[in-house]
């Protein structure tokens, strides 16, 4: 395995990287330190948490919706039917927020459930009202989206894309592997 990038993580602490007062020399690392400006993981995290901070307070002004409904509504959109442990696996997050979820949007009448033969997950579906909702949503999804890639020509665009999708496949190996 190429470690070329993963390997300035276990470079010891260079205290002349970055200017610091005196009084806090002592407490710099001798041991291993994470570079976080070029931590993929890091970085990774950082960006998410960025991309999501507020996003659920202006999804709840716009759509009257929080972000993990707005997850399963787009699910939902791209394709009808699929069951809320689908959307759980598909999103990356706990089958039980993923419920929650499922119940509010219920209640708010903007998706039903279908019951499907025995041994199979239940079947969701947005309803005419939930499907004005994703329409309305993805309009603004797609704005966002076109002003976060700014600066981006779509040769890059597609590379970010492939980036992103073979990472969430090692993520998947990395996780289903043996534990160490």
């Amino acid at each position: 395995m190429d470690r070329r990038l993963a390997s300035h993580n276990l470079a010891k602490a260079d205290k002349a990287q970055a200017p610091r007062a005196k009084s806090l020399e002592a407490e710099w690392p001798s041991g291993p330190v994470t570079d976080l400006d070029r931590s993929v993981l890091f970085l990774a995290t950082a960006f998410a948490n960025k991309l999501s901070k507020g996003a659920s307070r202006r999804l709840r002004k716009a759509l009257g919706i929080g972000l993990m409904e707005w997850r399963v509504v787009c699910n939902l959109g791209a394709e009808p039917g699929r069951s809320a442990a689908r959307i759980a696996e598909i999103s990356g997050v706990d089958k039980s927020v993923v419920s929650r979820a499922v119940t509010e949007l219920e209640r708010q009448g903007l998706i039903t459930t279908c019951a499907e033969p025995p041994g199979r997950q239940t079947a969701l579906r947005l309803t005419p009202r939930g499907q004005a909702l994703h329409d309305r949503g993805v309009s603004r999804a797609d704005e966002r989206e076109l002003r976060l890639l700014d600066g981006f020509d779509a040769g890059e665009q597609d590379q970010l894309v492939d980036f992103l999708k073979r990472l969430t496949a090692n993520l998947e190996r990395l996780e289903d592997g043996p534990r160490g």
